[in-house]
């Protein structure tokens, strides 16, 4: 049996939502790499093996969820990692984007 922890990384422009993740994943099974802004994350991306899953905001600090996302499936080792997205509100335009993106889901936040 594999005892390795599920990686994921969460990047959210909210410290309050950083933690509510942070709480639901605090479980010896997960490990949970939070992020604040979008550079932080990349640099992680560009040295660290992908995560299992990453979970993003669209809102984030000095850039766009959108362009976040981009990277991530342009990027090799990341492009096939599941990607979460939690945002206040997703208009149809953004919705296209996201499926053309391959996301694999969206929560609205409440």
């Amino acid at each position: 049996m594999d005892n390795t922890p599920f990686r994921i990384a969460t990047l959210q422009n909210n410290e309050i939502d950083s933690k509510l993740l942070g709480t639901i994943f605090a479980r010896k099974e997960f490990d949970v790499s939070p992020f604040g802004d979008a550079m932080s994350f990349i640099r992680y991306m560009r040295m660290q093996p992908a995560a299992h899953c990453l979970i993003t905001d669209l809102e984030l600090k000095k850039s766009s969820g959108l362009e976040l996302i981009e990277k991530v499936r342009k990027d090799q080792r990341w492009s096939k990692v599941p990607i979460i997205v939690l945002a206040e509100s997703v208009d149809k335009a953004t919705l296209l984007k996201l499926t053309q993106l391959k996301i694999n889901g969206y929560i609205v936040k409440p």
